[in-house]
């Protein structure tokens, strides 16, 4: 496996990630277009590696819920992208009235899709996303939120939707309905946390979000023991 960094500010990585940052830190918005900008800096960089296959987005408040080659024996021979759809979420439709143009692009109400963020991409995929971009940044810079319909989208109008898994490989909590954060855990976790992940997980769980952490924890015990089991 290449893990690759990118930080919005020089010098603010932890020791481990040091040696696995982009050369220039690159600055982006929260809810803005500047967000996919960054997320394609990290495939452009990953790429250019042949060995790279499966690409994995995570961020800085993510943690493992199984062990590395349980992951990597369940992706490694995809040919389809891992995508969590939501399409069912009102602001999907909510966003689609910002798109630029998008019947010149046959993208219409019903094929218009909402995803998480955090995917799982095959470096088929990738190709097309890179090959695409400069087209549906245009087509997208008006939505908010964006990083949740631009990659789904380029890879289901380029490749159909037999080539998009849906499931949810990250765990995530949405406490507050409609929130524009998911619930944070930790940095102890309490039992009733424990008891909540526990049944909140299954087989195709492989991270989990919004784990916060500092030296005196509990998740790192936690953790550990889940993906031994």
């Amino acid at each position: 496996f290449n893990i690759y960094v990118l930080q919005k500010k020089k010098d603010t990585s932890d020791k481990f990630f040091s040696k696995y940052l982009l050369d220039e830190p690159f600055s982006y918005k929260f809810g803005n277009i500047s967000v996919i900008n960054a997320m394609n800096k990290l495939l452009i960089e990953s790429i250019k590696d042949g060995s790279n296959q499966q690409f994995i987005f995570l961020n800085q408040y993510s943690i493992p819920f199984k062990n590395f080659d349980y992951i990597y024996d369940s992706i490694i021979n995809n040919t389809q992208s891992i995508f969590s759809l939501n399409n069912g979420s009102k602001h999907r439709l909510n966003r689609f009235k910002y798109l630029i143009n998008p019947d010149k692009y046959k993208i219409t109400q019903n094929n218009f899709y909402k995803s998480d963020p955090f995917c799982i991409l095959t470096r088929k995929h990738v190709n097309t996303i890179l090959s695409k971009s400069s087209l549906y940044l245009y087509i997208f810079k008006k939505i908010i939120f964006p990083e949740e319909h631009f990659y789904v989208n380029i890879v289901f109008l380029n490749h159909g939707i037999n080539s998009i898994i849906d499931k949810s490989p990250f765990f995530v909590y949405w406490k507050i309905k409609d929130s524009p954060y998911p619930h944070q855990f930790g940095p102890n976790l309490s039992n009733s946390d424990i008891k909540f992940i526990k049944n909140n997980i299954n087989k195709n769980t492989f991270f989990a979000q919004k784990f916060l952490y500092d030296k005196d924890n509990n998740i790192e015990k936690f953790v550990m023991k889940l993906i031994k089991n």
